[in-house]
């Protein structure tokens, strides 16, 4: 399965330097991360 996640380019470039992925700023206004399969 793969998730896909639309994110800013430099959110990408983070989680690609430190292999960790904490989600865009609705993600935590909402509590969870919104993401599609």
């Amino acid at each position: 399965m793969h998730i896909y996640k639309i994110c800013t380019l430099a959110a990408w470039e983070e989680t690609q330097r430190t292999g960790l992925f904490p989600g865009m700023p609705i993600d935590h206004t909402d509590g969870y991360i919104h993401f599609s399969t």
